[in-house]
Parts: structure tokens; C-alpha cells; sequence
């Protein structure tokens, strides 16, 4: 009910033209126009509180190049249909500064490291949670065709890596604990704390607690502490698209793997593809086209893509003194197994309501919840009914 509120009233934010001073950070890639500069910007803050934490789109007339993270411009804002667009002139720029930290050196590591730039950027959109536009329209096109763009997501999937690698390093229940202290610099100090990827460390967090204590953790009580968390913390997230796809995704592989019918691997990665888009696949639905081959490419992908991202991980928590050739071999063969399995995507429209969405989504989680073994696909009914109404 409350994402179906909010994104009512996000709908419903109301047009207007104003200006003030904003302070904002770049989150995309400057694209160049005959006047100047445009690109999507994070309003951080700034004369008119209803915008910050919002995303908007920054023109910047008589500027060529920008080369900052942050900025602090005095500009002219104007709402339509619950977009917001900001401009401003070469002039309007008060300050300008670039990110300073850990972050920002370890990328300057990396830039200087690996010289192939295709590998440099996929591993600075799948490893540091930059804006996937860095990487070129065909490869991008190929994520999306594949139905496999969740995978550059940071997430839950980049926190168990580097439990599985890290945790085997001390005995229990030391390892456990580097793990986590690994995981809490990777999701503060490495990415942007976005929703997914703070989801999966506070989930872990509470996990090793809870394992550290003698007890026996229960995933989905973990799942639902973590997201009352995040909202008490962040409450725009609510209005976060990221944050309910990610809660959404987890919660039906934690509910599908809970009694299932076969408990062999192979047929356990692809029974949790198929749950992870169901969870999905109806919130997509609501603003975009969907992409089922996801379901069957999703397993074959993060297996090739697992050897790169351990490389990768060892070679960021050794501040990338490691050879850079396994790196480039490995992120090009993930690329380009990608790029085949796009040939094989096929997008569906299903149309649904934000409204409707969400009962989708929630009868089919309380499906999951009652049934165990092959039961567990009357989850798929309410996504029917969507599509066939």
C-alpha cells in the first residue's frame, strides 16, 4: 500500500517553474549538445527541499566539459509530469569540486591499471556501481536485450561473493567477521550506498549476528528488519523503484527455495531465476517492457561472470596490485558472452498498474509462502491474469 501511495503522489508532484541554488552530484555521463552539456544529476540539497534526494536532468549552457562529481549551481527549475529539469549557464556554476576519498582513488587505481577501456568501464559500472552509460550503446543494448542489466546492478550477489571468498581465509568464527568487515567497506567506502546493495549488507550484517549469537537466522525476518531499516534511515526510498525491485526479487527466491521440489544445484539456479522474475517482473511491468529470457540466461551468465568478479574483489581489497591481464581476459569474455546471449532476448509488454502490480506481486508471495514443492508455481497465476486481462 505504501509503494502504491507514493508512487501516487509521485505522479502527482506538481508542475512548476522556480530557481534557487542546488547543490548536486553528477550521476550520469555529460552528453554533449551544440550549446553546452546535459546529465543526470542527484539533487543533494539545495533552497527547495521537496527536490533533494530526488533525480533530475541538468543542462549546462556554454559548458563544454565538466570533469567534477559535485556541484553547486544557481539554476532555473521547471517540473513537468513529475520530471525534473534544471539549467543554467557557464556562470550559474558557484563551486565545483571533485569526490574526495577512498572511492575515488581506488577508480583512479583502476583507470590507471587496465588499459583496455571496455574492460576498464564494465568494471567500473559492475564493480564500483558507476552509471552503466559509461559502457557503449551495443553493449548496454546487449544487457538489456538479454534481459541480464540486473546483473550490473551492486547488490546481493556482489555481498555472498565476497563472503564465499573471504570467509575461508580464518577459521569460524574469524572469517566470518573479516567477511563482514569487508562487506561494510565495499558497501560504504567502495559504491554508492543505494538501496540493493544496502539491503544485502545489512541482511548479512544481521546474519552473522545472528550466527555469532547461536542462533539459527531466519532469511525472510532478516529480509523485512533490513527494508523497515533502510525506510526508517532513507525514507525516499519509498519512492524508489531500485528499493522495491530489489525487496521484491529477494524475498521470492527466499520463499521459492524454501521447500522446493528438487535440491539439486543446476536445478536450483535456474528455480531461483524463475522466482527472482517473477518478483520482478510485475513492478517492471508497471513502467517498462519486461524481459523473460532472463530466467533462463540469468544462471549460465553469473557463472562466467564469477571467475571476473573474484579477480576483481581480490584485486580491489589489494588495492589492484594483482596482474591486470586475468582481469581483462576475464571481463572480456563476460562481455562477449553477453553480446551472444543477447541474440536470444526477447522483450513483452505487459502494461500493468503500479496498483495492480503490487497485488500481483503480493499474492504471489503469499503463494509461495503456503505452498512447498511443485505447488509453488500457482505463484505464476496472478502474472497470468495480468496478462491476460
Amino acid at each position: 500500500m505504501i509503494f502504491s501511495l507514493f508512487v501516487n503522489l509521485k505522479d502527482k508532484l506538481p508542475d512548476l517553474s522556480d530557481e534557487g541554488v542546488f547543490y548536486l552530484r553528477v550521476d550520469g555521463i555529460p552528453q554533449a549538445e551544440d550549446s553546452g552539456l546535459k546529465v543526470k544529476v542527484l539533487v543533494e540539497g539545495g533552497d527547495l527541499m521537496d527536490l533533494q534526494g530526488k533525480m533530475a536532468y541538468l543542462t549546462l549552457r556554454g559548458v563544454h566539459n565538466l570533469g567534477k562529481d559535485h556541484l553547486e549551481v544557481d539554476a532555473r527549475v521547471k517540473i513537468k509530469d513529475g520530471r525534473i529539469y534544471l539549467s543554467a549557464n557557464s556562470e550559474d556554476i558557484l563551486d565545483a569540486w571533485d569526490e574526495d576519498g577512498i572511492r575515488k582513488r581506488l577508480i583512479s587505481k583502476l583507470e590507471e591499471k587496465v588499459k583496455d577501456p571496455l574492460v576498464r568501464d564494465f568494471t567500473k559500472a559492475y564493480i564500483f556501481g558507476e552509471d552503466a552509460d559509461l559502457l557503449p550503446l551495443e553493449v548496454q543494448r546487449s544487457f538489456w536485450e538479454s534481459g541480464l542489466l540486473h546483473i550490473l546492478v551492486v547488490s546481493g550477489s556482489h555481498i555472498a561473493l565476497i563472503f564465499m571468498v573471504f570467509y575461508r581465509f580464518l577459521p569460524y568464527p574469524y572469517g566470518h567477521i573479516l567477511s563482514l568487515i569487508l562487506s561494510f567497506f565495499y558497501t560504504f567506502y567502495v559504491v554508492r550506498t543505494e538501496p540493493p546493495v544496502l539491503r544485502a549488507f545489512l541482511m548479512f550484517l544481521l546474519y552473522v549476528m545472528a550466527k555469532l549469537s547461536d542462533h539459527r537466522p531466519d532469511y525472510v525476518s532478516i529480509l523485512f528488519v533490513s527494508g523497515a531499516i533502510i525506510l526508517f534511515v532513507f525514507p525516499e526510498y519509498l519512492q524508489s523503484y531500485s528499493f522495491w525491485l530489489s525487496f521484491f526479487a529477494t524475498l521470492f527466491i527466499l520463499l521459492s527455495i524454501k521447500e522446493a521440489p528438487i535440491q539439486n544445484k543446476v536445478f536450483m539456479s535456474f528455480w531461483v531465476s524463475i522466482f527472482a522474475f517473477l518478483g520482478t517482473a510485475p513492478l517492471v511491468a508497471s513502467f517498462s517492457l519486461t524481459t523473460p529470457m532472463s530466467i533462463l540466461l540469468t544462471a549460465p551468465a553469473s557463472l562466467i561472470l564469477t571467475p571476473y568478479t573474484v579477480y576483481s574483489f581480490l584485486d580491489l581489497f589489494t588495492l589492484f596490485s594483482l596482474p591486470s591481464f586475468p582481469l581483462e581476459i576475464l571481463g572480456k569474455l563476460a562481455i562477449e558472452s553477453i553480446r551472444v546471449m543477447s541474440n536470444l532476448g526477447f522483450l513483452l509488454n505487459l502494461k500493468a498498474s503500479a496498483l495492480g502490480s503490487f497485488f500481483c506481486t503480493t499474492a504471489s508471495a503469499l503463494v509461495l509462502y503456503f505452498t512447498s514443492g511443485w505447488w509453488k508455481l500457482l505463484a505464476f497465476v496472478p502474472l497470468l491474469l495480468i496478462v491476460i486481462i
